[in-house]
């Protein structure tokens, strides 16, 4: 397993981005010039379903291989998400998600394209296994996968197996988690999942007696709540993002396990138009400020390593936590994501 020098008394969370592609941008030439200038060392891409049309087991490889490459040789530390399989990513009672030949396929094709990506990206060294696990393996709830022992027997050999492959790749590679899903409505559904599922996980990796197959821990931390009460749920004390950073490391600890470092893979805040203008406390400075809030909590814990923003460049009518939207420019977070990364990134 790779050795890390420790952290110190306070580590300083350093800024990434991170998204499914870049603008339609498939050579990376428009997206690497904009952010070779600035100082932002770590991006994330999604190699395992979203990339570029990169759906398993039908990904455009060349087009992956040369933009990751490309990331590489600009300098940037490239985190590739790998694994998982794009048929049936919502729940569809009539396809029977969940039978035998369904989670072969599953596993056959995220291996497949595991293995793929270590060949095609020689020089990436941050591998992040699956992706939001409890969207897949989280039971009693309607539109989910059923949470079986055998489901949860076989998504923990995939885990293994997956992790297996890139060690061997090479011992330098550092593994991260599957990114924990978690947003401030919903509260019992969506954080509490972040917690239920890496209770189950660990404590089966512990009655195993195995070793957890990654270094890294990642979390998502969105947030889709109006106005103040934003403020107000990730400042609680039992639901702010220091709280729940603590919480899930201690899950870890209290098995006697640890990580090298808690990563928020995904963060962000979605904001939303209506008659010509913006919804009321959905606006971009709400956006802005949730970043800067964001990034404060998430400095005080020292676990807590890196904060990528999701998402870079694209339509406001597919999502509205871009960066950029194409047809009205920057949003204000956009100016203060650079600030940031300035003022905590250091450019190796």
């Amino acid at each position: 397993m790779p050795v890390r020098p420790p952290c110190g008394h306070r580590c300083s969370v350093e800024i990434g981005l991170a998204g499914y592609s870049w603008g339609a941008d498939g050579d990376g030439t428009t997206f690497f010039d904009t952010w070779r200038g600035f100082p932002i060392n770590y991006l994330l891409f999604d190699f395992g379903r979203h990339f570029t049309e990169c759906g398993v087991p039908n990904c455009n490889w060349d087009v992956a291989e040369a933009f990751g490459n490309a990331a590489v040789a600009a300098g940037f530390t490239v985190v590739a998400r790998v694994g998982g399989r794009t048929d049936n990513e919502e729940s569809n009672p009539e396809l029977n998600p969940w039978d035998d030949d369904w989670l072969d396929g599953w596993n056959v094709d995220a291996l497949a394209s595991i293995t793929t990506a270590l060949e095609r990206l020689p020089d990436v060294r941050h591998w992040q296994i699956e992706n939001e696990p409890q969207w897949h393996f989280f039971g009693d709830l309607p539109n989910y996968y059923p949470y079986t022992a055998t489901n949860w027997a076989r998504y923990h050999e995939l885990l293994k197996r997956e992790a297996a492959l890139i060690r061997a790749a090479n011992s330098a590679n550092i593994i991260i988690s599957p990114g924990l899903p978690g947003t401030d409505y919903n509260t019992f559904v969506r954080l509490r999942g972040q917690v239920e599922w890496l209770e189950r996980y660990v404590g089966l990796a512990y009655d195993n007696s195995e070793d957890l197959p990654f270094d890294i821990l990642a979390v998502h931390l969105w947030t889709f709540a109006k106005g103040t009460n934003f403020h107000n749920r990730w400042r609680h004390p039992y639901r702010g993002i220091g709280h729940r950073i603590r919480e899930l490391h201690s899950i870890i600890t209290d098995y006697g396990y640890d990580v090298d470092e808690i990563w928020i893979t995904e963060g962000a805040k979605e904001i939303e138009r209506a008659n010509g203008g913006y919804t009321e406390d959905w606006s971009p400075t709400d956006q802005q400020n949730f970043f800067i809030d964001a990034v404060a909590e998430t400095r005080q814990e020292e676990i807590a390593t890196k904060y990528f923003w999701w998402g870079w460049k694209g339509d406001y009518a597919t999502n509205g936590y871009y960066l950029i939207f194409n047809d009205t420019g920057p949003n204000p977070v956009y100016q203060t994501f650079i600030d940031y990364c300035a003022k905590y990134n250091q450019r190796t």
